[in-house]
């Protein structure tokens, strides 16, 4: 059984998955999707052999975590957004703009709330989501801009968005951890 945050369960996971199922097809493979807190809990717990978390290691207690790459947030804008035409966007240019966040409790949250808090820039958000890809939708939708993780990006197959780097650049971490009946494995 595995268990991984929403942005790797939706972008690589099933790809992977696909091809072990048919390299080992007598062996069941169980997907749960979790924000990383639980995925990680449980591995912890043994409830999981394997998870796939957004958590850096120097943010958790966990042993084992291994990082697989780092990445860096980009901002989804409308197409047609005033924003659209730039090369890069900095905390400045979110005044006044509605905002799509990820909620208070996502450490990628804790670090863009910082960022902003030191440029002094007060964002306008006016809906949360835990999910990237919803937040893209969201996007498309044209509810606001929004600050996601690149590996969902990549996983974007609509046309009505497009995503710009942002600066200073905030890290994203995709890590694996396994659990200790499996470490050696």
């Amino acid at each position: 059984e595995s268990a991984a945050a929403p942005a790797m369960a939706i972008s690589f996971l099933p790809g992977a998955i696909a091809k072990y199922s048919a390299e080992y097809p007598e062996t069941l493979v169980t997907l749960h999707m979790h924000g990383s807190p639980v995925a990680l809990d449980m591995v912890q717990g043994e409830r999981c052999d394997i998870g796939f978390v957004m958590v850096s290691s120097d943010h958790t207690k966990f042993k084992g975590l291994e990082t697989l790459i780092v990445g860096k947030m980009v901002v989804a804008v409308p197409l047609g957004h005033r924003l659209a035409t730039k090369s890069a966007l900095t905390p400045l240019d979110f005044v006044d703009e509605p905002l799509v966040s990820l909620p208070t409790m996502m450490e990628t949250r804790a670090k863009l709330d910082g960022l902003f808090l030191a440029h002094r820039v007060q964002r306008r958000v006016n809906i949360e989501t835990p999910i990237s890809y919803a937040a893209i939708k969201l996007v498309e939708a044209g509810a606001g801009i929004s600050i996601i993780d690149p590996l969902t990006a990549c996983s974007y197959k609509g046309r009505d968005v497009k995503f710009i780097p942002f600066e200073p650049a905030v890290a994203c971490e995709y890590s694996m951890v396994v659990s200790n009946r499996h470490s050696s494995t």
